[in-house]
């Protein structure tokens, strides 16, 4: 899958359905993915971008895109 977007550190992992009859099976979980128009003041306009909601979040927190691009790692 390729990685364009800001995922803020989240992944694809793997784990395990479990029955009520307490039978394994494998199964995989995704970010909550989708795609977001965010203002960034120093373009002075809208851009696009793939996110996920905990990295919204943390634009909110920060706030906004530019800061979060500035103290990102």
């Amino acid at each position: 899958r390729s990685r364009r977007g800001l995922y803020n550190g989240k992944d694809i992992r793997t784990g395990n359905n479990l029955s009520f009859s307490m039978k394994h099976t494998k199964r995989t979980f995704k970010p909550n993915v989708f795609i977001k128009r965010v203002y960034s003041e120093i373009l002075d306009e809208m851009v696009r971008f793939h996110l996920t909601t905990s990295t919204l979040r943390t634009i909110d927190k920060l706030g906004g895109l530019d800061n979060y691009i500035l103290t990102s790692k």
